[in-house]
């Protein structure tokens, strides 16, 4: 990882010291500004066994979402290793290799929390990294 931070930190060095990367800082601000609104944004959760409800990584939320959209009656997707099938007519998730199944929903919701997709912690709408794994946002496994 400290290989990593010292490459990006010379990447930031040099971005900064040069006008090449001028318009790309631009692009990048803009893109989080907009990140940081409340807009109201598609979450997809399961209920666990406490009645707690908990968000799908970014990533499964896009899969899910699309599905939805394309009025697929059900998905197939991968959370911490498992294996689940959604079925998104009648609001369950199904593991494929246990055959336990768990209530879902879609909500609209501003300044929700992301999860990891990496590790599945629950994070603060505006981190932009994991607390838990310092994975970046969004980062596919």
């Amino acid at each position: 990882m400290g290989a990593v931070r010292s490459f990006s930190g010379q990447v930031v060095d040099f971005a900064n010291n040069t006008d090449l990367y001028g318009a790309v800082e631009w692009e990048f601000r803009e893109k989080d500004e907009a990140q940081e609104t409340d807009a109201p944004r598609v979450v997809w959760a399961w209920k666990d066994d406490s009645t707690t409800w908990n968000p799908f990584s970014d990533e499964n939320i896009r899969i899910i979402e699309e599905a939805h959209q394309a009025s697929e009656s059900t998905v197939r997707i991968t959370s911490g290793g498992r294996r689940y099938q959604l079925d998104l007519k009648n609001n369950r998730q199904s593991n494929l290799d246990t055959h336990g199944s768990r209530v879902i929903r879609r909500t609209l919701e501003s300044g929700a929390a992301w999860t990891c997709n990496r590790c599945s912690y629950h994070n603060a709408p505006g981190a932009d990294q994991c607390v838990m794994c310092e994975a970046v946002r969004g980062e596919a496994l």
